[in-house]
């Protein structure tokens, strides 16, 4: 096993606030981003419903006709199925 040691990545250490005006000022900024975070979040919910009703009728018309196929495939697997497990075998 190699034991190289890693290099250490480091940033530049950021001044934390001194003052309880400070943290204050911080504390309603983040108040601020979290409303925006909240709003956004409730616009792209909007906008994914919206997506999905333009969507819908397309995909309900695709959904039924595949009901249909895979129906129409099973009675005929169902009709020839000695046909196709080569006269019932299993494996």
């Amino acid at each position: 096993m190699s034991t190289a040691t890693l290099a250490r990545i480091t940033r530049p250490a950021k001044p934390a606030p001194v003052t309880r005006d400070q943290v204050a000022i911080m504390i309603d900024r983040l108040s601020v981003l979290r409303g925006k975070i909240t709003e956004l979040d409730g616009q792209c919910s909007d906008d994914i419903a919206q997506i999905k009703a333009f969507h819908a009728s397309t995909v309900d018309v695709y959904a039924a006709e595949a009901e249909v196929l895979i129906g129409d495939v099973q009675a005929y697997c169902e009709a020839h199925r000695m046909e196709l497990t080569l006269g019932g075998k299993k494996k």
